[in-house]
């Protein structure tokens, strides 16, 4: 696995014809890579609204926001990173990261499992940024 819990990655979807990013969440128990969606526009009343400068390493959206769809979990193998040229692009800070694990709760799209996953990792996240000493 080439990335790390919270970094961004940047993804060239040719389907969806513009740039994609998504904030890496790490594997689950069937070593598959699960991701959020990072948009510019809210759609969902389970979406995270930020300020474009919660996000520093992307482009300012057109909108001014960067949201993080709490409505689906997209699901990556290794050979999709490759296929869709994966990079780094940053990584989300701890104040972004809190946000989206008080939301999670909410989030009723994602499943009781999926929404354990999210916060979970996103709290393991915190804590290796803000050891407990």
């Amino acid at each position: 696995m080439r990335f790390s819990l919270g970094d961004i990655v940047h993804l060239d979807s040719p389907t969806a014809g513009h740039f994609k990013y998504h904030i890496f969440l790490g594997e689950n128990e069937f070593l598959v890579s699960l991701c959020l969606f990072l948009n510019s526009k809210p759609k969902a009343p389970t979406d995270v609204i930020f300020d474009c400068s919660a996000f520093p390493t992307l482009p300012p959206s057109d909108t001014g926001f960067s949201v993080v769809s709490l409505s689906i979990l997209p699901r990556f193998k290794e050979e999709h990173f490759k296929l869709y040229q994966a990079s780094k692009r940053g990584e989300i800070s701890v104040p972004v990261a809190e946000k989206i694990v008080e939301h999670c709760p909410r989030a009723r799209a994602l499943t009781a499992r999926e929404r354990k996953f999210v916060s979970d990792q996103l709290a393991t996240f915190i804590l290796s940024k803000n050891p407990i000493r």
